[in-house]
């Protein structure tokens, strides 16, 4: 007799969907980001909840606004914020919401040739001790610096103050700094070696 697996054929579905997935995705290869747009599935409470975002985006592009996404563990959260973030990012990413419901059409017309700058931060690669401004400007350098933009622009603490300190500092102080440094380490090492 057939067993139920012999008659449907069930493919494989990625349980745990991390934002890293669409945050370091090389645009070439996007495979797997289309298997995350092919897996997602409309139903009525993502379909009202993607109405929501979508409408505010689409209609008030420039006011600042939030939204407070709440659900249990395993519940679709990351798979929410992933296929989001794709259709913020990459036009050919709405085809995949719009086939399930007309309803998305209107907004797809009006973000879609949008260029919004898409932030994921996952607060689960941070500790608890690291101040969330610095998180964000570090991503935001880190985003622009990435080959879809190539903006390199210091707006982190950390990177504004290397760039202080080899404009006003280096200069006047390039000898003494790479003793220091040869003496912490070796002598090979100096500070434009590193």
């Amino acid at each position: 007799m057939p067993k139920i697996k012999d008659i449907i054929d069930v493919p494989p579905v990625k349980t745990v969907i991390e934002l890293a997935t669409v945050r370091k995705q090389d645009t070439e290869d996007n495979a797997e980001l289309i298997s995350l747009l092919e897996t997602f599935v409309v139903t009525d409470d993502i379909e009202k909840n993607l109405q929501i975002i979508l409408e505010r985006i689409a209609n008030y592009p420039n006011e600042g606004m939030g939204f407070f996404l709440t659900g249990s563990f395993g519940s679709g959260k990351s798979h929410f914020l992933s296929v989001l973030s794709l259709l913020f990012q990459y036009s050919w990413a709405w085809k995949y919401i719009t086939s399930q419901s007309e309803k998305f059409n209107s907004y797809e017309a009006k973000i879609k040739d949008r260029r919004l700058l898409v932030l994921q931060i996952p607060l689960l690669e941070y500790r608890k001790t690291d101040a969330l401004e610095d998180i964000f400007w570090n991503t935001i350098e880190e985003t622009l610096a990435s080959p879809k933009y190539k903006i390199f622009k210091p707006l982190a603490q950390s990177s504004f103050f290397l760039e202080q300190f080899e404009k006003y500092i280096i200069p006047a102080h390039a000898r003494d700094i790479n003793k220091f440094i040869q003496g912490k380490l070796s002598n090979k090492y100096t500070w434009d070696f590193l």
